[in-house]
Protein backbone atom coordinates (compact mmCIF):
# COMPACT_ATOMS: atom_id res chain seq x y z
CA UNK A 1 0.00 0.00 0.00
CA UNK A 2 2.70 2.54 1.21
CA UNK A 3 4.33 2.13 -2.19
CA UNK A 4 1.40 2.37 -4.72
CA UNK A 5 0.79 5.50 -2.19
CA UNK A 6 4.23 6.90 -2.92
CA UNK A 7 3.62 6.15 -6.57
CA UNK A 8 0.94 8.43 -7.07
CA UNK A 9 2.46 10.82 -4.75
CA UNK A 10 5.60 11.46 -6.83
CA UNK A 11 4.15 11.00 -10.70
CA UNK A 12 0.80 13.15 -10.14
CA UNK A 13 2.57 16.42 -10.32
CA UNK A 14 4.18 15.71 -13.32
CA UNK A 15 1.35 13.19 -14.40
CA UNK A 16 -1.81 15.96 -14.33
CA UNK A 17 -0.71 18.95 -16.80
CA UNK A 18 0.08 15.84 -19.55
CA UNK A 19 -3.53 14.67 -19.03
CA UNK A 20 -4.69 18.11 -18.79
CA UNK A 21 -4.05 19.15 -22.28
CA UNK A 22 -5.35 16.00 -23.93
CA UNK A 23 -8.37 16.16 -22.02
CA UNK A 24 -8.23 20.51 -21.18
CA UNK A 25 -6.00 21.81 -24.02
CA UNK A 26 -5.38 25.28 -23.60
CA UNK A 27 -3.31 28.01 -25.94
CA UNK A 28 -0.36 28.04 -23.67
CA UNK A 29 2.06 25.62 -21.64
CA UNK A 30 1.51 24.20 -18.24
CA UNK A 31 3.76 23.89 -15.69
CA UNK A 32 5.01 20.90 -14.35
CA UNK A 33 5.94 20.53 -10.60
CA UNK A 34 7.98 18.06 -7.92
CA UNK A 35 6.24 17.34 -5.08
CA UNK A 36 8.73 19.41 -3.18
CA UNK A 37 11.10 21.60 -3.99
CA UNK A 38 15.20 21.40 -3.30
CA UNK A 39 17.21 23.37 -4.83
CA UNK A 40 19.64 21.37 -6.79
CA UNK A 41 21.44 24.34 -8.79
CA UNK A 42 20.23 22.86 -11.92
CA UNK A 43 17.87 24.07 -14.74
CA UNK A 44 14.81 22.43 -12.53
CA UNK A 45 12.51 22.47 -16.15
CA UNK A 46 15.03 20.94 -18.36
CA UNK A 47 15.88 17.86 -15.99
CA UNK A 48 12.38 17.26 -14.89
CA UNK A 49 12.28 13.89 -15.17
CA UNK A 50 15.94 12.86 -13.14
CA UNK A 51 14.37 14.79 -10.74
CA UNK A 52 11.56 12.83 -10.32
CA UNK A 53 13.26 9.81 -10.71
CA UNK A 54 15.49 10.79 -7.74
CA UNK A 55 12.64 11.61 -5.88
CA UNK A 56 10.97 8.43 -6.42
CA UNK A 57 14.10 6.65 -5.59
CA UNK A 58 14.44 8.93 -2.23
CA UNK A 59 10.85 8.02 -1.39
CA UNK A 60 11.29 4.78 -1.73
CA UNK A 61 14.48 4.06 0.48
CA UNK A 62 12.15 6.53 2.98
CA UNK A 63 9.47 4.09 3.02
CA UNK A 64 11.55 0.93 3.53
CA UNK A 65 13.41 2.67 6.87
CA UNK A 66 9.90 3.13 7.88
CA UNK A 67 8.67 -0.35 7.18
CA UNK A 68 11.09 -1.71 8.76
CA UNK A 69 11.40 0.12 12.00
CA UNK A 70 8.11 -0.70 11.77
CA UNK A 71 8.29 -4.18 11.57
CA UNK A 72 11.14 -4.13 14.44
CA UNK A 73 9.07 -2.72 16.81
CA UNK A 74 6.23 -5.06 16.17
CA UNK A 75 8.48 -8.29 16.41
CA UNK A 76 10.46 -6.40 19.87
CA UNK A 77 6.61 -6.06 21.19
CA UNK A 78 5.80 -9.65 20.39
CA UNK A 79 8.53 -11.02 22.08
Amino acid sequence: YMFIACIFFVFTPVAIPAVLDVILPINESRTKMICYYAEYFIDQQKYLYYLVLHTFVAVAFTLVIIASVDASFVAVAYH
